[in-house]
C-alpha cells in the first residue's frame, strides 16, 4: 500500500494500515486529498479525507471517500476550497 496525502502545497507519506493522520487547518490551502494505491492484483482499499472548520462561527465539516479495488488502483478522496472560507467535496 502507499499513501499520500496534504494540500496543494504539501505532499506527505502515509504509513501501515490502519493509518490516519492529523494536520492543522491552513486557510490558504487550495484542497486537502489523500491516495491509496494498491500494491498488488488483489484486495480493496478506502480511504476518506474529512475538513472540519468554522464559517459564520459554525463549525462545519466537509467529507469526499474514494474506493480501489485490485491491479494497483488508486483509491482519492480530495476536499477544495470554495473561496470563500468553505469546503466541498470536489
Amino acid at each position: 500500500m502507499d499513501i499520500t496525502y496534504g494540500t496543494d502545497s504539501s505532499n506527505l507519506n502515509g504509513g501501515d494500515l490502519p493509518w490516519s493522520a492529523v494536520l492543522t487547518l491552513d486557510p490558504n490551502a487550495q484542497y486537502y486529498y489523500v491516495d491509496a494505491q494498491l500494491q498488488g492484483p488483489d484486495g480493496d482499499i478506502t480511504c476518506t479525507v474529512t475538513v472540519v472548520y468554522k464559517k459564520g462561527g459554525v463549525t462545519q465539516t466537509a467529507t469526499r471517500t474514494g474506493t480501489a479495488q485490485g491491479d494497483y488502483n488508486i483509491a482519492s478522496a480530495e476536499i477544495c476550497s470554495d473561496l470563500t472560507g468553505g469546503w466541498t467535496p470536489c
